[in-house]
């Protein structure tokens, strides 16, 4: 008997619940057609590093923009005390 036949079976709210968290997790990994919970947590894994992955390319591809934007206000700053200086 495998561990879904005997949550099935057992008729608790604790089953029931555990039913409620495996379908929303089956909703929340796309295209997983995993059989059984082993298949389920492995596509879950698998696509949480592939998020992971998502954030550091776009954290890479936002630092540069931040570089740029940051010696901006510090060119702007600097006119701004060279103006302020001449006298």
């Amino acid at each position: 008997m495998n561990s879904r036949t005997r949550l099935e079976g057992s008729g608790s709210k604790a089953a029931n619940g555990i039913h409620r968290r495996v379908r929303t997790l089956k909703k929340l990994i796309p295209n997983s057609e995993a059989e059984g919970l082993e298949g389920l947590f492995r596509d879950s894994a698998d696509y949480i590093l592939s998020l992971q992955m998502i954030v550091k390319v776009m954290q890479i591809m936002v630092k540069p923009q931040e570089l740029v934007l940051q010696a901006q206000i510090c060119a702007h700053d600097c006119v701004d005390l060279t103006t302020a200086l001449s006298f």
